[in-house]
């Protein structure tokens, strides 16, 4: 029982290392792209400083610099997985009736597969389905 349940637990913890290691590059790359680009206005948001702009208003720049950055880092990220994700399907599971015949992405199935109940299914005690 030990060792059906350790092999599992090796690939969740390897995947989930990749993961963390991912995040924590793209938030150093993040960082990197702001404070080249804080670098460079650092003289404008200094005559805005000087002519009377809130350091609150400054920063709020910043902030929404970093957050249209990040939006469009995620949105490429996000389109590129939806179209990786067909890619692997067809490599993986090479049915291609079956991938080609549904519009989703294979992701999408597998979630509404697990999340919501089957149309049709209907709901009641869990000890009238077992007699």
């Amino acid at each position: 029982m030990s060792g059906s349940i350790e092999r599992p637990r090796v690939v969740f913890l390897v995947i989930g290392a990749f993961a963390a290691t991912a995040v924590l590059l793209a938030a150093l790359g993040l960082f990197g792209v702001l404070s080249v680009s804080v670098r460079q206005r650092l003289p404008e948001m200094g005559v805005r400083l000087a002519l009377g702009a809130r350091p609150r208003d400054v920063a709020g720049l910043v902030l929404r610099e970093a957050a249209a950055t990040a939006g469009v880092g995620a949105a490429v990220g996000l389109a590129g997985a939806l179209a990786l994700s067909r890619v692997l399907e067809r490599l993986l599971f090479r049915d291609q009736q079956r991938a080609t015949r549904s519009r989703s992405p294979a992701w999408w199935r597998w979630s509404r597969s697990s999340a919501w109940p089957r149309p049709g299914s209907r709901p009641g005690a869990p000890a009238a389905s077992i007699r």
